[in-house]
């Protein structure tokens, strides 16, 4: 573990916080969080002296076990200068953990996080009957055996929709510790320009995400359940599927971002699957060498290594059972 003197940083950085006797019991003191931006200016983000950080308005999105990366986002600097400011320690977190949970607002009440439920209208992909087929059969096209789809249904829990804005989408939906965040909808026709619709997390939104699915990983629960010797980090949800359920038993196992790049929030999720993961690959899509470039630059820290695709497969989801365990087994 480290230990960061937060008082004295912030008194240094010329940064505003805020202390009381019972923050200051429990190891933390609290500073406008600079992800949230000018939205709220409350002193909403606990920095505790371990190095973990979190937002209380969102500390899923929020959060983190790497001090640097505070660090550099406060003050502009590299990691490398962010480093100074940490000091090797070891520091009980069980005050933390139960810190962290209990944030004010100014009015000393709590943060009532809200709960996301599916819709009625969606349905579980799993008997091959009436229009549940047409989607069991879009998993067909993209290279599962019949006899698996459901196996594939069920570890990622697949869901369907018929009617309104995610007809003819298959549901995925995006978990942390068991609790449904988001979700994301794969299309299933091939004449919809929109391939992924995902849940908004913006206030207008009906239903809410309560986090951007851009701050999530999927499949990060099967992922941390145990132990795996190789996690494949890949953009999309299919691509994951793939790599994830042909690898999961020979110790091979895969994440999503959602897209190109990689967040901080992501970031901190990866840290947690490291302790769960002898190795970190990236596997990008062929010709997106700039996007993992940018994860390899933002994850030095973690030592996330690149592996690229046979030059015959053009993305993760293209990948035979095959391809997947001689491709991630070796290593």
């Amino acid at each position: 573990m480290v230990k960061v003197d937060w008082e004295k940083f912030c008194t240094l950085q010329h940064i505003e916080y805020l202390k009381t006797t019972a923050s200051l019991a429990r190891g933390y003191i609290n500073i406008h969080c600079p992800f949230c931006g000018d939205t709220d200016r409350s002193y909403h983000l606990g920095l505790h002296k371990s190095g973990r950080w979190t937002c209380y308005r969102d500390p899923i999105g929020h959060k983190g076990s790497d001090p640097r990366r505070i660090i550099m986002r406060l003050i502009g600097c590299n990691y490398e200068q962010a480093n100074s400011y940490v000091q090797d320690d070891v520091v009980e977190l069980s005050d933390f953990d139960e810190a962290s949970s209990e944030f004010m607002l100014n009015d000393n009440k709590p943060i009532q996080h809200g709960k996301l439920e599916f819709p009625t209208e969606f349905l579980r992909l799993r008997s091959n009957r009436g229009r549940a087929r047409m989607y069991l059969n879009y998993l067909i096209s993209r290279g599962f055996k019949t006899y698996e789809v459901s196996r594939v249904t069920h570890r990622y829990d697949l869901h369907y929709c018929d009617k309104g804005m995610w007809r003819g989408r298959i549901i995925i939906p995006i978990q942390i510790n068991g609790k449904l965040l988001s979700w994301t909808g794969r299309t299933v026709y091939d004449t919809e320009e929109l391939r992924y619709r995902s849940l908004s997390h913006k206030k207008d939104a009906e239903p809410q995400g309560l986090v951007n699915v851009r701050d999530l990983l999927f499949n990060y629960d099967n992922v941390t359940k145990e132990h795996y010797h190789v996690c494949v980090i890949v953009e999309g949800p299919l691509d994951v599927m793939k790599v994830d359920y042909y690898g999961h038993r020979y110790g091979i196992c895969a994440v999503g971002t959602f897209g190109t790049g990689i967040r901080e929030a992501q970031l901190d999720l990866l840290d947690l699957i490291r302790e769960k993961c002898d190795i970190l690959v990236v596997c990008g899509d062929q010709n997106a060498e700039a996007n993992v470039m940018d994860i390899l630059s933002a994850t030095r820290d973690i030592n996330v290594q690149n592996l690229p695709l046979p030059n015959n497969v053009k993305d993760p989801g293209e990948l035979n059972k095959k391809q997947v365990i001689t491709l991630f087994g070796d290593l």
